[in-house]
């Protein structure tokens, strides 16, 4: 007890000192800011909050702890069973609570597009200015339809840092599958793997595009011209990966474009064959997936 009044004593003697030096008025506070504490080892955490009371409960010292409440009350509970009354527990450790608004997703993936040059990457000659408006658009709407965190999104554009360089976006045909490739690794991993290694079909992520209002809308206030093809025919595209497979698909869009015009068009598939071939013989979905994987290390 004696040590802890002496630390104290320091401490204030410290702070007293700072001001005298700087010329600071007697009112100034030392800010000290934990960040993250709810990522902590739940045994730490405590520790540390316990700590911060019994320490540190001095004038011209201030503790501003960044967390999750929601986290750290599941860490408490985990410590003292799920009766904890965590709120009630926190209260004895934190005198004011502030609630920090989330950004603005949209904003914030512009502002890594433009921090992290994704304009260099798409200064290519078959990439228009429409097809770059489409794809950050698309980046949106796969972001805030799959309720990515900011930390998700960040991955998701230093992944694409690597990624696009790598890849051979002839006609387009990864230019919109890939950023859904790797949300799809990020919030849906079984489903990722299962597709990347051929244990089940496209439908499960047809299913998922499909129930998803914000996606759907997304590609719904898009003409075909600009998505060129919609991402579910060339996630079947890319997962070609026999003669029977191409085969089984040109039938399909022959037979399509004759019976259904409306979600067959002509201009919409024109060139389909050379994309089923091009998939085929490049093996495009090993490809997507070894730099994917490369680029998830």
């Amino acid at each position: 007890k004696d040590e802890r009044e002496k630390f104290k004593k320091t401490l204030y003697e410290f702070a007293n000192k700072l001001k005298e030096n700087q010329s600071l008025d007697s009112d100034k506070k030392i800010v000290i800011f934990v960040d993250e504490l709810d990522r902590c080892r739940p045994t730490f955490a405590i520790e540390l909050l316990e700590s911060i009371k019994h320490f540190f409960s001095i004038d011209s010292y201030v503790f501003v702890l960044a967390i999750d409440k929601n986290q750290l009350g599941s860490s408490l509970k985990t410590l003292y069973g799920n009766e904890m009354d965590c709120d009630g527990y926190l209260r004895r450790f934190i005198d004011f609570n502030y609630n920090i608004a989330l950004p603005n997703l949209d904003n914030f993936i512009s502002l890594l597009y433009h921090t992290m040059g994704f304009e260099g990457l798409f200064e290519r000659s078959y990439l228009s200015s429409s097809q770059q408006k489409f794809f950050i658009e698309m980046l949106k709407g796969y972001c805030n339809g799959f309720d990515l965190s900011l930390r998700d999104v960040e991955q998701l554009f230093f992944q694409l840092k690597i990624v696009i360089p790598q890849i051979d976006f002839a006609s387009l045909l990864n230019l919109y599958t890939i950023p859904l490739l790797i949300v799809l690794r990020i919030k849906h991993f079984r489903i990722y793997q299962n597709l990347i290694e051929k244990k089940s079909d496209t439908s499960e992520v047809i299913k998922i595009i499909k129930e998803n209002k914000v996606i759907q809308t997304m590609f719904d206030q898009h003409p075909y011209e600009s998505l060129h093809i919609r991402v579910e025919e060339y996630l079947k595209i890319i997962t070609v990966s026999s003669i029977k497979d191409r085969n089984e698909l040109m039938s399909r869009y022959q037979q399509g474009i004759r019976s259904d015009s409306i979600n067959y068009p002509l201009e919409v598939f024109d060139g389909i064959d050379n994309l089923v071939k091009f998939a085929y013989d490049n093996k495009i979905l090993n490809q997507i997936k070894d730099i994917i994987e490369f680029s998830s290390r």
